[in-house]
């Protein structure tokens, strides 16, 4: 694997991009070697994550954390999940995001991010609740449905709150101008 030092370039869009500037004359020959994993974790220091909620965010977390080499933990209450998941070598426990007994277990003590991806607000309210008392240096990002919820698992000690019905509106409205970017250039 190579050292961070010595990467110098990304492929993009078809394109080996480098990322400074060189002094090579034009059409030197170039050797490249693919690098297998992450050269260097993405995590920028982040070295184990804790995931309440197994559905679709939840399984997102967890995939950018194993491209990035990130240990992680889920905390899943569908004991079905949890089985299924476990036999795929998933590190995952049965039980709630908010049980301090769950939190120890999953390391919260240790962990440096909190994903709370549970659609059930009072339940991840309680959960951000848990992991701030247990792990007062822990990074919280926290789902919920409505902004005011949202501003309240800031309130209780979430570092963020990714909010739905956000979510949703700026999505309509880059819908809605697309659209009407593409009418006007069609009409031209």
């Amino acid at each position: 694997m190579c050292e961070s030092s010595d990467i110098l370039g990304v492929y993009r869009n078809g394109a080996i991009e480098l990322v400074d500037p060189v002094d090579w004359a034009e059409g030197s020959h170039v050797r490249v070697t693919l690098s297998r994993g992450p050269v260097h974790p993405i995590g920028g220091g982040v070295s184990k994550v804790i995931i309440a909620g197994y559905g679709l965010p939840g399984r997102c977390v967890a995939e950018f954390c194993d491209q990035a080499g990130i240990d992680c933990v889920v905390i899943e209450r569908n004991g079905e999940t949890v089985r299924s998941q476990g036999a795929l070598g998933r590190k995952i426990l049965e039980g709630s995001g908010s049980d301090d007994s769950v939190l120890r277990q999953a390391g919260i003590r240790s962990a440096d991010v909190y994903a709370i991806t549970m659609p059930v607000e009072s339940s991840a309210l309680a959960a951000v609740e848990a992991a701030r008392r247990l792990n007062p240096n822990i990074y919280i990002i926290c789902r919920t449905q409505y902004a005011s919820r949202g501003m309240e698992a800031v309130r209780l000690g979430a570092n963020e709150a990714i909010k739905s019905e956000q979510v949703v509106a700026l999505h309509f409205f880059a819908k809605m101008r697309d659209r009407i970017e593409n009418a006007v250039s069609a009409s031209r």
